[in-house]
């Protein structure tokens, strides 16, 4: 039977090491076999991983949403990807998203004490602290902008704000990125998730190592042995650095006069939702190829010619 698979978390598939080898085997195989099988994965730090993992390299398709399409009607909808939503900039809330590390260091004091310091800063700020505080989708395609500080580099949530196209997504620089992932750690790159097919490192880049890099980077660490140059070389394969019309801040004071520039805030969600329209045609017609090649693979009359890729 065709298989279609999509991946939405790493191959964490440490139990036994002998068996581990097995599984890595039959995924490379499968995957080799586009035929019968097609695998993709929603970003391409993800990708990387698991090439560096099997030496198997895996198409990308951007996922859209979990929970923004079912919490919105459906004009509200049209209005988001037909390009025509309103800019609410009358609208003067902000909203700085939960994360783990907010718990884990003085953020939170050290922003409140900027905000005491600056008087009549014109705009509301809400801090979401923990899971509990819930802000509906609807709402939250109202506000002005969102402060996201990612603990993950592959954050559903990160995606949802995405695809919702409200308010202007901001997100620390590089340096700041590194000392969050030192705070919480990444459950993408955890050890205990550490499996990688044996003799890819002695093949040095050629037959089934091809493309993968001799000596290259390990996507496994623990937070408190990480290196900058090891931790932000995976990063930069992340979405947070690569979708584009992202806003950027390297600190507090910077933050908060950047949540006042109207018309950086307005081109962002311009850029946004243009992105989300392109994203989702090429995301829809991945899926209707891939559907027909499978189908047309599993027939009995083209599966003489179906080979391993």
């Amino acid at each position: 039977k065709p298989l279609l698979a999509y991946f939405g978390m790493q191959l964490h598939v440490d139990i036994d090491r002998q068996k581990d080898q097995l599984w890595l085997m039959h995924f490379r195989e499968m995957v080799r076999n586009t035929c019968a099988n097609k695998f993709a994965v929603h970003n391409f730090a993800m990708r990387e991983q698991i090439h560096y993992a099997t030496g198997v390299r895996i198409e990308v398709v951007r996922p859209r949403a979990l929970y923004v399409h079912g919490a919105l009607a459906p004009w509200q909808l049209a209005r988001v990807h037909g390009g025509h939503a309103r800019a609410p900039l009358w609208n003067d809330r902000v909203l700085f998203f939960r994360s783990s590390y907010f718990q884990l260091s003085l953020f939170l004091p050290v922003l409140e004490a900027h905000l005491a310091e600056c008087g009549d800063y014109p705009l509301r700020i809400r801090i979401v602290r923990n899971a509990s505080d819930f802000v509906e989708f609807s709402e939250l395609r109202r506000y002005r902008a969102v402060a996201f500080f990612p603990w993950d580099p592959a954050l559903m949530a990160f995606y949802e704000m995405y695809s919702l196209a409200g308010p202007a997504v901001f997100l620390p620089d590089r340096t700041w990125v590194f000392k969050i992932q030192q705070l919480t750690g990444w459950i993408w790159s955890q050890p205990s998730g550490q499996v990688e097919l044996a003799g890819l490192r002695e093949l040095d880049g050629a037959e089934a190592a091809s493309g993968r890099l001799p000596h290259g980077v390990s996507p496994w660490w623990r937070p408190e042995d990480s290196r900058p140059e090891q931790a932000l070389h995976w990063y930069a394969y992340s979405d947070f650095e690569r979708l584009p019309h992202l806003l950027r801040f390297s600190g507090i004071a910077q933050l908060l006069r950047q949540l006042l520039r109207g018309a950086a805030l307005r081109r962002a969600r311009r850029g946004m939702r243009s992105h989300n329209r392109r994203a989702m045609r090429t995301g829809l017609g991945w899926y209707r190829s891939t559907v027909a090649s499978l189908l047309a693979g599993a027939s009995p009359s083209s599966s003489v010619a179906c080979g391993m890729a």
